[in-house]
């Protein structure tokens, strides 16, 4: 799916220089922007490798050291390569990778990297294979439409001779490839106090350029099944969830001080020996945290599997065996809605079949799925211009050359975050997307992208005249916003 822009020429000549954009001319004079979030990097201009001397050592000059009043007086900064034998970026299978926190509040980021990362296709835009030197790591992250090369040395923060105080494998001293990626993101941000701020939604657009949706979990225990069965279409269509435990669970299976955050992996039905037809439902989380684990019901070798069903059983130790057993726990539904607060859903492009693969579909081809993305350009860490995107349709000319347009779906609010994103069913016709900043923001300039995505052709797109007026209905067409 293509994201195109045009641009009259004289606006876009001071454009020209935006490293992180690419324009060509188009045949009428106009300039396009043409990006497809879902491309290899390889298809865009490259920012150069650093070029050091043969035997010299690559100094990061853009990315200096943290200052120190975010490390203690003991605290020194040394190159990998010099205090390392033989470092290794990743020394395993990243779907085994564990981790030992730092410093800094960097728990969603390292949640969203393991997890994402673990599919080759989405490492491979993130940390290309091609790593021409040791002492230098390579990353991309996505930002505005494209893929930013971002290069960091492999100086590490030590304490005491050995005490690493940003994250860090758990499993090799060896490994540093978690810690070049926590030092990449912060350089990208500006700080690693900078990613601290940001949620998962942030992260997966840097790291996929795909989106995400926060929920909020307001179920109760008797209802967990929907969710479960809500969760089992997710992972099937490819899509992500992330998830953090409520502030008021901690303390008793999860502990109180760090912020305890993970990702669904799976889904596992299992039936118990007293019941052939009546199911427990369990969901798979993948657990990055070394100094973590999970002692509730349906936790590695606790009672509850020695009254699954032997069938189940089995295949469960067929899948996983006895290895790698701290990197994933299993939990009950309904326990999972008690202990934890609010999932995000993230997706390469939207998935037009979300609820399950029958419940979208359009025999009569009398309606379709839309999904709107809304993003504004971030410079210099500036605080997001509050923003919404709503979708209107057309429903009458009038002799004057006016639209009379009503609402479709739900009314959104301006939002804060980075981007925005609206799906909606509608109806065929004629329809205006129209995103809008708050008043009091509009003396900044900054600039907006849009991604429309469809599971039906989109015909006529373009630009709305502004020398058309709007004439906007009422707001029958709104309804509640819904809650898993």
């Amino acid at each position: 799916m293509l994201s195109i822009t045009k641009v009259p020429a004289k606006s876009a000549e001071s454009l020209d220089d935006d490293h992180y954009l690419q324009y060509r001319r188009a045949s009428d004079g106009t300039y396009v922007f043409d990006g497809d979030m879902r491309a290899t990097p390889e298809r865009y201009d490259r920012k150069a490798h650093p070029w050091v001397e043969a035997d010299d050592i690559w100094a990061d000059p853009e990315f200096p050291y943290p200052p120190s009043e975010f490390f203690s007086d003991s605290t020194t900064w040394l190159r990998a390569c010099d205090t390392i034998e033989n470092p290794v970026v990743f020394q395993k299978d990243i779907a085994n990778l564990t981790v030992n926190r730092g410093r800094f509040e960097t728990s969603k980021f390292l949640v969203v990297f393991v997890t994402t990362m673990e599919r080759k296709e989405l490492i491979k835009k993130v940390f290309p294979t091609t790593q021409k030197s040791q002492a230098i790591l390579h990353f991309r992250f996505w930002y505005f439409g494209q893929w930013v090369d971002i290069y960091v040395d492999d100086a590490l923060p030590v304490q005491e001779g050995c005490l690493l105080m940003t994250s860090h494998s758990a499993q090799s001293d060896r490994e540093i490839g978690i810690t070049m990626a926590e030092k990449a993101y912060a350089k990208f941000t500006g700080s690693y106090t900078e990613v601290e701020k940001k949620d998962f939604a942030d992260f997966f657009l840097g790291l996929t350029g795909g989106y995400a949706m926060k929920y909020e979990l307001r179920i109760p225990t008797h209802d967990s099944e929907k969710v479960y069965f809500k969760f089992k279409d997710i992972l099937a269509s490819g899509s992500f969830i992330f998830c953090s435990v409520k502030n008021s669970s901690r303390g008793y299976f999860f502990g109180k001080e760090e912020s305890l955050t993970f990702s669904v992996i799976g889904t596992l039905p299992v039936r118990t020996n007293s019941s052939e037809t009546e199911h427990v439902f369990l969901v798979k989380l993948r657990n990055i945290w070394s100094d973590f684990e999970w002692t509730g019901p349906w936790s590695h070798g606790s009672s509850e599997w020695l009254k699954c069903h032997p069938d189940d059983y089995s295949e469960v130790i067929g899948t996983h065996g006895h290895c790698c057993e701290e990197t994933f726990f299993y939990m009950d539904i309904k326990d999972f809605v008690q202990y934890f607060e609010e999932i995000t859903i993230g997706s390469l492009i939207p998935d037009f079949k979300f609820n399950g693969p029958t419940n979208m579909e359009n025999p009569g081809k009398d309606s379709f799925d839309i999904c709107v993305l809304l993003t504004q350009k971030i410079i210099n860490n500036e605080n997001p211009i509050p923003m919404q995107c709503n979708i209107f349709k057309v429903i009458d000319t009038k002799e004057d050359d006016s639209l009379m347009i009503l609402r479709t779906g739900k009314k959104t609010d301006h939002s804060r975050d980075e981007q925005v994103a609206i799906r909606e069913k509608l109806e065929q016709g004629m329809y205006i997307v129209l995103p809008s900043i708050q008043e009091n923001a509009k003396q900044r300039s900054t600039q907006f992208l849009v991604r429309i995505f469809s599971d039906e052709a989109l015909h006529d797109i373009g630009s709305f005249p502004t020398t058309r007026q709007l004439i906007i209905c009422g707001e029958e067409g709104l309804y509640q916003e819904e809650k898993i």
